[in-house]
C-alpha cells in the first residue's frame, strides 16, 4: 500500500467527500452568470453594485448533509429555497432525525481574510410518518452585496470537494456516521473480509497485487462488488464518557477503483479510497479541532470480497466523488501541519504520550513542511511540552530557521506549558518549503534527572492556492 498524501491540506480538501452514510451524488452543476453582478473599481478595490444569484442542480441521493460556503458579510445578505425538489421514501428506521429546517443559513465568521456564510441541506425529511430522501431538486442562492462592500474576486477554504468560482466558492460533502439503519443491508455477512492498517489520514492506493499477496484471486473478482467499511469512529478514538453512547455499526467508505470498466480486476489496475488514522483534524461543529488516540498508532478498515458461490452480491453502495473543473483564480486560505507522535509514556500509566526527552544541556530538531506559503498572512508556531522530573525548574529556547523566536522560557516540575511565539516573529522566520525548528533545554537545575517531554509541534501558515482551468494546483 502507498500513501499518495502527505499534507494536512489533502485531508481538509478529500475527507469530507470521503465518507458518507449511502447514496451517491451523480453530480452538482455551478451556474453563476457574470451578466448578473455589475463591478466598478474605485481606489484600486472591486466592488459590487447588484446581487448574484446561483441555481446549484442536485440528481441522486446522499444521506449525508451537503453545505455550501459563501462569500458573504452575514447571513442576512443571503438567501436561498429549494425548488422542483424530488423526494424518495426509503426503509428503515429514523434514527434521531432532528427537527429542523431543510434549509439553513448560519454561522458568519472569518476564513482566511474573508467573510463567508454557510449553507447547509439536510436532505431527509418525515413524510406521513415515513422517512423521505431528496432524490433531486435545484438549490437557489442569491448573494445580496451592498455598494460598499468589497468584493473579494478569489476566496479558498480548506474543505472537501471545493467548487471555485469567480463569485462563490461551493462545497459538499455527507455528515459523518450513519443516519438509517437497514438491517441486513448495510453489513455482508458472507465472503472475506481484508483487514488495513491505517496510521495516518490520506489518500491511499490499493493495487491489484496487495490482494493477490493476502491470497485472494484478484483476477476472478467483479470490481463492483467490492465495498469498503470503517468503524463509525472512522479511525478517531471512541468516546471515554461512562455511559456514552457507541454505535455498533459499519459506515461504507466511497472507493474508486480505475480499470473497472470491463467487469475485471486486471494486472494494473488498483483502487482508490480515503481513510482517517487514529490522529488528525475533526470538523466538530464549525471548529476543527485536532483528535489524538492516545492507545494506538493504526486506525483499520475493511475490505469486503464476496463470497463466489453468495449468489447475487450487492453493488457498491456508494462511490468516489467527482471533481468539477474550476475557473482560473488565484485564493488564499490556511494551512496547519501538527506533528504528534506517541513514543513513551513517561508517567508508566494513562493516556499521556510523548515523543521524545530532551536532558539538560541537550537539543531536539525537527523540520515541518510549509508548502504554498503565504507571506502576506500570519503564522504561528506552537510546541507542546511538559515537565519530565518533580524537582526544581525547567527552561527551553526556540529558535526557527536559526531565528531565535523564545530565548527563555520556564516552569516547574510535571506542569504542562505550550509554547507560543508572537505571530510576527514567526511570519518573519518561516519559509516556504522546510522549516527547521529547534528546542534547546537551556536549564541550570543542578537535578542530575532534568528533562523535558516534547508532546507536539505545530505550524498553522497562511496559504495560497491556484486553480488553472481543469488543473488544481494545491500543495
Amino acid at each position: 500500500m502507498q500513501r499518495m498524501a502527505t499534507n494536512l491540506l489533502v485531508f481538509y480538501l478529500l475527507s469530507g467527500a470521503a465518507y458518507g452514510s449511502g447514496g451517491q451524488i451523480e453530480h452538482i452543476t455551478l451556474d453563476i452568470p457574470d451578466s448578473r453582478t455589475e463591478v466598478k473599481v474605485e481606489d484600486g478595490r472591486f466592488y459590487r453594485l447588484s446581487s448574484a444569484t446561483t441555481t446549484i442542480e442536485i440528481e441522486g441521493r446522499w444521506l449525508g448533509i451537503y453545505r455550501w460556503i459563501l462569500s458573504a458579510r452575514d447571513t442576512s445578505r443571503v438567501s436561498a429555497r429549494l425548488i422542483n425538489e424530488r423526494w424518495e421514501p426509503v426503509e428503515g428506521t429514523a434514527r434521531s432525525l432532528p427537527d429542523r429546517p431543510i434549509l439553513k443559513i448560519h454561522s458568519s465568521q472569518i476564513w482566511g481574510r474573508t467573510w463567508v456564510v454557510l449553507l447547509d441541506l439536510y436532505p431527509w425529511r418525515i413524510s406521513n410518518g415515513r422517512v423521505e430522501v431528496l432524490k433531486g431538486g435545484r438549490v437557489e442562492v442569491t448573494i445580496r452585496h451592498r455598494a460598499e462592500d468589497p468584493v473579494v474576486e478569489s476566496v479558498g477554504l480548506p474543505f472537501p470537494d471545493s467548487r471555485i468560482t469567480n463569485r462563490i466558492l461551493v462545497q459538499a460533502g455527507p455528515s459523518i456516521g450513519p443516519l438509517l439503519r437497514r438491517p441486513g443491508e448495510v453489513i455482508p455477512v458472507d465472503g472475506s473480509w481484508l483487514k488495513i492498517p491505517i496510521r495516518e489520514d490520506g489518500l491511499y492506493h490499493l493495487a491489484t497485487g496487495y490482494l493477490a499477496d493476502a491470497g485472494l484471486p484478484a483476477g476472478d473478482l467483479d470490481p463492483t462488488t467490492l465495498r469498503l467499511f470503517a468503524p463509525t469512529s472512522l479511525g478517531r478514538p471512541l468516546p471515554d464518557q461512562v455511559g456514552a453512547p457507541l454505535q455498533d455499526n459499519l459506515v461504507e467508505v466511497p472507493v474508486h477503483i480505475r480499470g473497472e470498466g470491463d467487469g475485471l480486476l486486471d494486472e494494473g489496475d488498483d483502487i482508490l479510497f480515503y481513510a482517517q488514522g487514529p490522529r488528525g483534524l475533526k470538523l466538530v461543529g464549525d471548529d476543527l479541532t485536532f483528535i489524538q488516540n492516545p492507545y494506538t498508532n493504526e486506525a483499520y478498515v475493511w475490505l469486503h470480497i464476496p463470497a463466489a458461490d453468495g449468489g447475487a452480491a450487492a453493488e457498491r453502495m456508494i462511490r468516489g466523488p467527482t471533481f468539477v473543473s474550476a475557473t482560473k483564480i488565484v485564493a488564499t486560505g490556511r494551512n496547519l501541519y501538527r506533528h504528534e507522535v506517541d513514543v513513551f509514556n513517561g508517567f508508566h500509566s494513562g493516556p499521556v504520550w510523548h515523543q521524545a526527552a530532551i536532558k539538560k544541556g541537550g537539543s531536539f530538531t525537527i523540520s515541518l513542511p510549509a508548502t504554498g506559503l503565504s507571506s502576506d498572512m500570519t503564522a504561528y508556531l506552537k510546541v507542546k511540552l511538559r515537565g519530565g522530573n518533580e524537582t526544581g525548574y525547567h527552561q527551553v529556547a526556540l529558535t526557527l530557521n536559526q531565528t531565535p523566536l523564545l530565548t527563555s522560557s520556564t516552569w516547574t516540575a510535571h506542569a504542562d506549558i505550550t509554547l507560543a511565539p508572537d505571530p510576527d516573529a514567526v511570519k518573519g522566520a518561516v519559509e516556504a518549503g522546510s522549516n527547521v525548528i529547534v528546542l534547546n533545554n537551556t536549564t541550570t537545575n543542578p537535578d542530575p534527572q532534568e528533562k523535558v517531554w516534547l508532546d507536539w509541534v505545530e505550524l498553522d501558515y497562511g496559504l495560497d492556492l491556484t486553480a488553472d482551468e481543469d488543473a488544481l494546483a494545491f500543495p
